[in-house]
């Protein structure tokens, strides 16, 4: 049975879904009571602009006091309101994305959608959505993540510990680079909840575009049978991105001073426990998936 349910997302049952109030008496079915407001005011969508650029620019912000700081907000914060505009500081202390950034970083992109695509695993299926749709999901993060910090000690071996602190070496010009990509693909998820839905009746209009790039529209928008765009950003690119980052800047700080700090050998081990302990319950985050978020900014 559970192999006929995973051979293809279908729908659990060709009618409705009913809900019940909180007195017990049956809404109208289908899925309109799921997810977020399903119309949203002008204003709305301006405030929802307003904290997609508010979030992207602190970010922007962290960088620079991080890079030229020392990682003092009260320096950044004082050096923007006494010595320059918002304008003057971007353009000073903004990382350039150059080319060689822009192709490390979609090789990356590109290697975790490989394994993503191509490892064996098994297929569990997750809870219905509130279409009535199941969709099955490949248990293959484990191997992934194997495989990705085999290919850092790989280039350790190869190249020596300057190849794998390189990262930490243009760190970050390869974070803007991965806020452009996050900025990027819920635009593209929006499109494609408008034009190429997975399925129709998992998606929710609020009436705002700017309010539908930052909540979603689509709640498991995907590609192909077991391409799942949430799955792959958060269990594949985010956890399989974590040890890496670590592993680089391990590699900067031996280099830099000749010796490893205990403090980063722990700070290493905990996050490969907490990754290592997601990939083999993986089967059990399926449920946890949200179900009433779509994929969103």
């Amino acid at each position: 049975m559970l192999q006929n349910r995973a051979s293809s997302a279908t729908r659990v049952s060709s009618k409705p879904h009913l809900y019940l109030q909180a007195d017990g008496k049956q809404q109208k079915s289908g899925n309109s009571f799921w997810g977020r407001r399903s119309h949203v005011s002008a204003f709305s969508g301006l405030l929802s602009l307003s904290f997609v650029i508010a979030t992207s620019l602190f970010v922007l912000f962290l960088c620079v006091c991080l890079e030229h700081f020392d990682g003092s907000l009260r320096q950044g914060l004082y050096e923007l309101l006494a010595h320059s505009s918002p304008t003057t500081l971007l353009r000073r202390y903004v990382p350039e994305i150059s080319y060689g950034h822009v192709v490390a970083y979609t090789t990356w992109i590109v290697f975790q959608a490989l394994l993503y695509s191509l490892l064996p695993g098994k297929t569990v299926c997750g809870p219905p959505t509130p279409g009535g749709n199941t969709l099955p999901y490949r248990m293959n993060g484990l191997l992934s993540w194997g495989i990705t910090v085999g290919a850092v000690f790989l280039a350790a071996c190869i190249g020596g510990a300057e190849v794998v602190a390189s990262l930490a070496q243009n760190w970050a010009a390869v974070l803007a680079a991965a806020n452009v990509y996050g900025l990027a693909v819920p635009a593209l998820a929006v499109a494609k909840g408008h034009i190429w839905p997975t399925f129709k009746n998992d998606r929710r209009f609020s009436g705002s575009i700017f309010h539908d790039y930052m909540v979603g529209v689509e709640l498991n928008p995907r590609l192909g049978q077991h391409w799942d765009l949430k799955m792959f950003q958060v269990g594949r690119l985010g956890m399989n991105s974590w040890v890496v980052i670590d592993l680089s800047f391990m590699a900067q700080q031996y280099l830099r001073y000749g010796s490893i700090s205990n403090s980063i050998i722990i700070v290493i081990i905990l996050h490969a426990l907490y990754v290592i302990d997601f990939f083999i319950n993986e089967d059990w985050q399926v449920p946890l998936i949200p179900r009433a978020d779509r994929t969103e900014f």
